[in-house]
């Protein structure tokens, strides 16, 4: 796991102070080493962070004969197996590293080798052979690949922040972006535009090529997700024992290293999941002595998830260490959080996983295993009940859909909304004019949420109308569109910009099993009631794991992830939020209306329910603009 950086330009430029300055701001993702390579018309720099093949053999830029040279973010968990297949093609290694397999298979099967690697990556290739510079970005964008253009210079890097190092680059805000971060909760990364203007990244499965014969580049999509309508035909037993494979196999993949690995726990089915099988991977090695795992707590007994998480250290006994993420440290790291993500975020959850990984750095754990990407293809999430009663309506199953109903009520409704009200939701949406829709949730909406409240605290004069167009979002009709909606826009995305910069701003790189694509694409082909059953979400999770995790885990029904008590935190701290809430309007005045703001907050601050979540949205984005100077 590194940081990378490139620029390119016909023009001479001084290519050693820009390259090390874009590379020393982020010394944080690569602590272990620094290179760079530079030719008349381009120079690629990279900061290494040791994982596998620790020796001198590993430094990048890595050079392939006197074709290729590379500079590489990422793991190719599968680099043993093709390495295995390149040997027997005729080719030769030097050293032990995945990246010198990446430039022997793209020497042996071009563009065409990404679709042969298991694995999270961005890098950026030199080709001698045609004068183009290759660039690419695994499947689903775990790892970040971003671009600008400023004057004649085209330039690339891991994290945005490398750009403001650049002669001539300017923070301005995305007017578009930023309008669909504060409408729709703090959404970001659902297109190739990010929250700065003419700051653009790689979507993942997607490809770059610069030619440079003319200084041109195009972009095409190598990854293209099968999403046939078609659901797999396979029974359930059958569908149980591929998943278990599967999952065991992913997660065999990413214990590959020449470092100390441990996992995150939250208490979750996500995490356990995890912890469970590398442990029973371990054992079969007599190595269960060396996982050790960190895990978020809470005093708050509505968030704290240790009476779960204690539930599987007994069973593993695993090393246990534990964090408790406060509000009085929230605030004084609020910025150096923000400065590492890049963008505001939605929600303190950030904050939560920043301290995991804190604490994984301070006890040698250089890998971490993480349960980002189950939720939505496993239909994990609350949302994706209204999927399950819409599809058995439709479908005619009138009696599944009663005793579903039924069976959300008694395992959900605890914690969710009532089931009648998804389900009557379900015919607004096939039935009414989406106009109509929000007009009826505006007439019935609490305070907080956002539906209601748009025309109040936003001033909607501030965003042209080509700006409020930029969020075009097209409700999912089935469990597969949910899926597919959240994999590639909606959820993971900025949930792998969450876990990519907390890890690598600690210096740990973070792999997520449920990502792997083999996984992702198996399970999104199967039928619904395999993920949905009953109302029981993650059925085939659930079931395929009954006999490697606890079963109060397995039985749980709640979700936290890396959830924080916000709201009882606001509360609290009402007063100390208040201020923050008026500087925040303030800074963003042309924005938001601020009596408006105030007198939700006010309201809100009373309700007992209430998360605050617009309210930490206005904070944070303020936050942002001072810490980049971002011009509004």
């Amino acid at each position: 796991m590194c940081g990378i950086a490139g620029i390119i330009s016909k023009n001479k430029f001084n290519f050693q102070s820009e390259i090390v300055s874009m590379c020393d701001i982020i010394a944080h993702r690569g602590p272990d080493g620094f290179g760079y390579y530079y030719s008349d018309l381009f120079v690629f720099g990279h900061r290494r962070l040791s994982i596998i093949d620790l020796s001198e053999k590993g430094k990048q830029p890595m050079k392939f004969q006197d074709k290729y040279v590379i500079t590489f973010n990422g793991e190719i968990y599968n680099y043993l197996e093709l390495k295995k297949e390149l040997i027997g093609l005729g080719y030769t290694f030097t050293s032990d590293t995945d990246t010198e397999v990446v430039l022997a298979a793209f020497d042996k099967w071009g563009v065409d080798c990404l679709n042969r690697f298991n694995g999270m990556f961005a890098f950026a290739l030199h080709d001698n052979v045609k004068n183009r510079i290759f660039c690419a970005r695994d499947r689903f964008g775990v790892k970040p690949l971003y671009y600008t253009q400023i004057g004649e210079k085209f330039a690339f890097a891991s994290e945005i922040k490398q750009f403001t190092v650049l002669p001539g680059w300017k923070a301005i805000a995305n007017k578009a972006r930023l309008f669909d971060f504060f409408t729709s909760g703090g959404l970001h990364d659902h297109t190739n535009e990010t929250l700065f203007e003419q700051v653009f990244q790689l979507r993942g499965g997607e490809n770059l090529i610069f030619n440079l014969t003319d200084f041109t580049f195009n972009i095409s999509r190598w990854y293209n997700f099968p999403t046939g309508a078609k659901d797999l035909n396979i029974n359930f037993k059958k569908a149980k024992s591929t998943f278990k494979n599967l999952f065991e196999d992913t997660v065999r993949l990413r214990l590959r290293s020449d470092v100390k690995v441990g996992s995150c726990l939250s208490g979750g089915l996500d995490s356990t999941s995890i912890v469970c099988v590398m442990n029973n991977l371990l054992k079969q090695e007599d190595k269960t002595d060396i996982q050790e795992t960190v895990s978020s707590c809470f005093d708050d007994i509505l968030v704290d998830e240790r009476e779960f998480i204690n539930e599987v250290i007994d069973r593993t006994n695993v090393v246990s260490h534990k964090v408790f993420p406060s509000f009085e440290n929230l605030f004084p790291q609020l910025d150096k959080i923000i400065w590492h993500q890049d963008e505001p975020f939605g929600s303190t959850s950030v904050y939560s996983q920043w301290c995991v990984y804190e604490e994984a750095s301070k006890n040698g754990m250089t890998v971490m295993l993480d349960g980002q990407g189950a939720d939505e293809y496993l239909a994990g999430y609350s949302n994706f009940h209204q999927m399950h009663f819409r599809e058995l309506f439709f479908k005619g199953k009138f009696l599944k859909l009663n005793k579903s109903l039924k069976n959300y009520r008694r395992k959900y409704n605890r914690y969710y909304t009532n089931p009648y009200k998804l389900f009557i939701n379900e015919f607004l949406q096939r039935f009414f004019p989406q106009g109509l829709i929000i007009r009826l949730r505006n007439l019935f909406a609490s305070a907080n949420h956002e539906p209601a409240n748009l025309k109040s605290w936003i001033k909607h004069d501030a965003f042209n109308a080509n700006e409020k167009k930029g969020l075009k979002y097209e409700f999912p009709a089935s469990i597969k569109g949910m899926s597919k909606s959240q994999l590639f826009f909606t959820s993971l995305p900025k949930l792998l910009h969450h876990q990519d910069r907390d890890s690598m701003a600690h210096s740990v790189e973070s792999r997520a099993p449920f990502v792997d694509y083999r996984l992702v694409e198996f399970v999104y082909a199967l039928p619904s009631q395999y993920k949905v059953n009953n109302a029981v979400t993650k059925y085939i999770l659930r079931e395929s794991l009954k006999e490697v995790i606890p079963s109060k885990i397995g039985n749980r029904f709640d979700k936290l992830g890396f959830a924080t008590p916000q709201g009882r935190w606001f509360k609290e701290n009402e007063a100390y939020i208040r201020t923050e809430l008026e500087n925040a309007c303030e800074i963003l005045h042309q924005y938001v209306n601020k009596e408006q703001v105030m007198a939700m907050f006010s309201k809100s601050a009373k309700k007992e329910s209430d998360n605050m979540s617009i309210f930490w949205n206005i904070i944070c984005v303020s936050h942002w603009t001072q810490v980049f100077s971002v011009k509004l």
